[in-house]
């Protein structure tokens, strides 16, 4: 394996907004501050939560509910309809400033990317490096952002996720199977509902009990992403930070939204229909609406519009 890719050497960051919709909104409308926001569509019309405010998420609410759901768990709510120029302003204002500490940029999303800053972190320290990125983000573009610091992508997502919003969390190198081995194993991004009720039929609830798992067991059950898993359960992850070429958007994208009255999930491509979209709607993401497919094109991207309840 070359060095570069080596945990023995490589610092990844995955750097989250939070509430990235949602904070823009109030960041904005300083009237919204504190206050449960709802970015999506109306709720007379089907509508769905494109993002909600931390605010919002202690009375239940999540992305991809409907609008109307929501609204009732919080009468109170400012339904906000989303402004997706300024939230692309800002995904480029936030992916410059990643670009300015490593060229290694991968973005994942409008609001999430991962950078391997291996070569900056010789120059320093790894956490100081994620502090000074988290205050540009907040002089500059006025929004918080969650950074996880780990030898790999799918640990350092992970670690992301510990100390929102505002949260800065580091996995030392050679604690990652022992960070992991607690953790309900629907952390493991790649384990979605379906895998999790497999998983806990064979007695296994958390990623150390997936880790002590044999190759020959995790192949048996579940193919040949199987060993795949295991390894990602130990936190061995060797996927290389890829670094996009042309367009501040990644090569995938899912946002929410609405045509004609149906709430549907944008699934944005470069190259044509996703095939990772279907996992999605068998995740359980999305709930029953009209059947039909909707292609929409916009610049050098095709969206793949999936009304809820396709029927996969």
């Amino acid at each position: 394996m070359p060095p570069f890719l080596s945990s023995d050497h490589r610092w990844i960051f995955h750097c989250d907004m939070d509430a990235f919709f949602a904070s823009i909104e109030q960041r904005d409308d300083p009237s919204l501050r504190g206050k449960p926001v709802l970015v999506g569509g109306s709720p007379e019309r089907r509508g769905v939560v494109a993002a909600c405010s931390y605010e919002a998420r202690t009375f239940g609410i999540h992305s991809a509910m409907p609008m109307r759901t929501a609204v009732s768990r919080c009468p109170q709510a400012k339904v906000v309809p989303p402004r997706f120029e300024r939230y692309r302003e800002a995904s480029q204002q936030i992916m410059a400033i990643l670009r300015s500490v490593s060229p290694l940029v991968e973005p994942a999303s409008l609001d999430e990317a991962y950078v391997d800053v291996t070569e900056a972190a010789a120059r320093t320290s790894a956490r100081e490096l994620a502090t000074s990125i988290k205050q540009r983000v907040k002089d500059q573009v006025g929004l918080t952002i969650s950074i996880g610091i780990a030898t790999s992508k799918s640990v350092a997502k992970i670690a992301s996720d510990f100390d929102k919003p505002d949260g800065l969390f580091l996995v030392k190198r050679g604690d990652e199977a022992g960070f992991l081995a607690p953790l309900p194993v629907r952390a493991l991004s790649g384990i979605g509902p379906k895998t999790q009720e497999q998983l806990q039929a064979r007695g296994i609830q958390t990623l150390g009990q997936l880790a002590n798992q044999s190759e020959d067991w995790l192949h048996e059950h579940f193919g040949k992403r199987g060993p795949e898993l295991g390894e990602r359960s130990r936190g061995i992850d060797h996927r290389p930070v890829t670094v996009e070429r042309g367009d501040d958007l990644p090569a995938r994208h899912r946002g929410c939204g609405e045509v004609g009255g149906a709430a549907i999930t944008l699934v944005f491509t470069r190259r044509g229909p996703d095939p990772t979209s279907r996992h999605w709607r068998q995740d359980g993401d999305l709930e029953a609406a009209p059947r039909g497919l909707l292609h929409l094109h916009a610049e050098s991207y095709r969206a793949d519009a999936y009304p809820r309840g396709m029927g996969y």
